[in-house]
């Protein structure tokens, strides 16, 4: 993940690129499409917008979407004195997490990849349900059938 500068817009994005070791390879650039277009139709106050989809000249894929300034999950517990502590807050993020995810599954997505280090905090509290590239999304024929 990169960071870099929308000019047009005079704002702060990230680049998420396929990694250089899958240059070449169709079957991980489709994947990685794919994790974008699932990415950009969730538009949800807790999951990073995209902002783009391109190429770079080199034939890797790149996708530009909301910067999230803060720290994951993962790493907040490590903080805390104790594990009652701040337990509020704790708990408005995981909150924060389920409306995501709910959301998510409302449009036949499931994540697939949930964890703390896919869940940025921002320094206000904002949450970020990140990393949508083992998502799959639910045929809904099938479900409306039962098949």
């Amino acid at each position: 993940m990169y960071r870099a500068g929308d000019l047009p817009l005079n704002r702060l994005v990230a680049i998420k690129t396929l990694q250089a070791s899958n240059r070449g390879n169709r079957r991980a650039a489709e994947r990685f499409t794919a994790e974008a277009q699932v990415t950009a139709q969730l538009q949800h106050p807790s999951i990073p917008a995209v902002h783009e989809l391109g190429t770079f000249p080199d034939g890797r894929p790149f996708l530009a979407m909301r910067l999230v300034k803060g720290r994951t999950l993962a790493d907040l517990p490590k903080e805390r004195p104790d594990p009652s502590h701040d337990r509020g807050r704790f708990l408005a993020m995981f909150e924060q997490v389920c409306h995501a995810v709910g959301y998510a599954h409302d449009h036949h997505v499931i994540h697939r990849d949930l964890k703390p280090a896919n869940i940025m905090v921002g320094a206000h509290g904002e949450v970020q349900v990140m990393d949508w590239g083992l998502a799959k999304v639910l045929d809904q024929r099938a479900e409306e059938t039962g098949t």
